[in-house]
């Protein structure tokens, strides 16, 4: 009973975490700085490689090798850094609670299908033995259908060409004062984060989003596999134990993958674009960097530990359900990113229908 208190603990904790995590990118000083989205993930790739290295105090408390570095955990963060990118483009496009949807129930089906080709089957149900995974994913590819199509409902509160208004105006600052993190309300412009529903800039929201679930399926799948590879040797454990030297490799991944597509984005920005690189904008993302990585690293940390003592089959699912609706909870309430009680319900309902299916069909594995 103490374990399975303690994994709910760490999957509800870690979720939220996870959920509230990309509100740094919306928080009011880093709207109005235009901070380019890959200088801001620069900034988190810095706070995960140097937080990684807390675990040689861990180690060497607990008497284990201090480090084993693993190559599987740069791969790792080769794709990582992408979808951190993507991500936090996506949240500017389309909103923190639509970003959010569409990459964890890609990632869910993504995952689904990893597991299926590295050592899981689906289940089946009855006599007949039928599989309902193929009808649990249907259900996800529907209910991400209706949450692109939600704001578009005609009503009375549209746009004059019969598209629904989407407004996410900053809170008012009497609100604000309440988080020292959002701060300086009256810099930001409703034009700055008010989602495009019109067409072009919310969709490609959309596609950023669904390619940020899918480079962090590939995430998890390349630890996976890599740890079946690796399986029986010297060091296994430590390699790809989450508490001991995974996250110091996956950090000096950050730490070396990073510049690199630093370096391709110059080259597109600079010399195919000819424009001006991006500022670093030093004077907000010190703070706000910060924050952003570490809470994500602590939501990593919260949600594999969860795994770890529960199982993944029940905290995966659950971990996903508390980010959503986190995510859903700051995306609605508090940016009234979307508006009109129609639009609202339907994405809601949505929603709902998403993140069921999508935590159906993450049950639906068994071993092999």
């Amino acid at each position: 009973m103490v374990n399975v208190g303690s994994a709910w603990l760490l999957c509800i904790t870690g979720g939220a975490l996870m959920g509230s995590y990309p509100v740094f990118i919306k928080v009011p000083r880093v709207v109005a700085a235009h901070v380019n989205p890959m200088i801001f993930q620069a900034y988190k790739s810095l706070w995960v490689f140097l937080l990684g290295w807390m675990f040689l105090l861990v180690n060497y408390l607990r008497a284990k090798p201090l480090f084993v570095f693993s190559w599987w955990a740069v791969a790792a963060a080769a794709l990582w850094v992408p979808s951190g990118f993507a991500t936090i483009a996506a949240v500017s496009m389309c909103g923190v609670a639509t970003t959010a949807v569409f990459t964890t129930c890609v990632n869910s089906m993504l995952q689904f299908l990893a597991g299926l080709m590295l050592d899981q089957a689906m289940k089946t149900h009855g006599e007949s033995e039928t599989p309902l995974a193929p009808v649990y994913m249907a259900g996800v590819v529907l209910g991400m259908i209706g949450l692109i199509l939600s704001p578009r409902l005609r009503c009375g509160g549209g746009n004059a060409d019969g598209t629904a208004k989407l407004n996410s105006h900053a809170p008012t600052e009497s609100t604000l004062s309440m988080s020292f993190f959002l701060e300086d309300a009256s810099v930001l412009l409703p034009e700055e984060t008010k989602p495009d529903s019109s067409g072009r800039k919310f969709m490609v929201g959309v596609f950023l989003a669904m390619f940020s679930g899918m480079c962090g399926a590939m995430k998890a799948a390349v630890k996976n596999f890599g740890s079946m590879q690796e399986r029986g040797s010297d060091n296994a454990e430590a390699q790809f134990s989450l508490w001991s030297s995974w996250m110091i490799s996956f950090g000096v991944g950050c730490a070396v993958v990073t510049p690199f597509y630093l370096a391709l984005f110059g080259v597109w920005q600079k010399g195919i674009k000819r424009q001006e690189l991006p500022s670093i904008e030093f004077p907000v993302m010190k703070t706000y960097g910060f924050f952003a990585g570490a809470i994500w690293f602590a939501a990593y940390m919260c949600l594999q530990g969860a795994n770890d003592v529960g199982g993944q089959g029940a905290m995966g699912p659950a971990g996903n359900a508390s980010q959503l609706i986190t995510a859903g909870l700051w995306g609605l309430l508090y940016y009234r990113e979307i508006k009109g009680r129609a639009q609202i319900t339907c994405w809601v309902l949505c929603a709902l229908w998403t993140v069921s299916f999508a935590i159906l069909l993450s049950t639906e594995l068994e071993e092999a």
